[in-house]
């Protein structure tokens, strides 16, 4: 789902690829596929600091909005050079957090003509713990008693393995646990300041009382 295909492009039909907009990125890899085998043929990176606004303002920016437009514009024409016809376009927590997302990605489909898929945290965390046990080398299957997990810019993901199966999951926006423990923080500063004030003022009381 979600891939993109181009039209009045010169088609490679062996080369694909992927374009992820991260925290603090805007990433494309290229790769081809020869003799059944998968090669990363470039890797492409533009620094763009979301997470850090997202976390602050709940909102990407129309700033940044233009930004990552114009970085993917400069990916469009690099696809143009190898002559990629079909790509896939995701984003990870910094677009699940942004209040503004469907707007974000409107845009960008009006501006870009790309679709981009947003992850979910059970999404995310399948893929990457996957690529986890595929580059340790070890069987699925044979794991037991492993705790795998994981800390990204906007999430953290556990997973426990009890004879070759997944036992117990658990996600975590950052940005959220953050957002509720701010709250927690901010009703307990209140209330503190409540108390301190209502003994303040039933002070002030008893020496007015004593003075008559």
């Amino acid at each position: 789902s979600f891939v993109n295909k181009r039209k009045n492009v010169k088609e490679n039909k062996n080369i694909a690829a992927v374009i992820t907009i991260g925290s603090e990125s805007v990433n494309m890899k290229v790769a081809s596929l020869s003799l059944g085998e998968i090669k990363l043929v470039d890797t492409l990176s533009y620094p763009l600091n979301l997470g850090h606004e997202v976390f602050v303002t709940k909102k990407i920016s129309f700033e940044s909005l233009k930004e990552i437009s114009k970085v993917l514009d400069g990916f469009m024409r690099i696809m143009n050079e190898y002559g990629i016809t079909q790509y896939k376009a995701v984003a990870t927590s910094v677009f699940r957090e942004a209040t503004n997302r469907e707007f974000v990605i409107d845009q960008l489909k009006i501006r870009n003509d790309i679709n981009i898929e947003v992850f979910g945290l059970d999404r995310a965390k399948s893929l990457i713990f996957n690529e986890i046990i595929r580059r340790s080398g070890i069987d699925e299957s044979s794991l037991a008693n492993t705790l795998i997990s994981y800390l990204g810019t906007g999430s953290i993901a556990l997973s426990v393995y009890k004879k070759g199966m997944e036992a117990a999951d658990r996600c975590l926006s950052i940005l959220n646990e953050v957002d509720e423990e701010l709250a927690v923080i901010s009703q307990k500063t209140e209330d503190l300041l409540t108390k301190e004030m209502a003994s303040h003022d039933s002070g002030n009381t008893e020496r007015k009382a004593e003075t008559h």
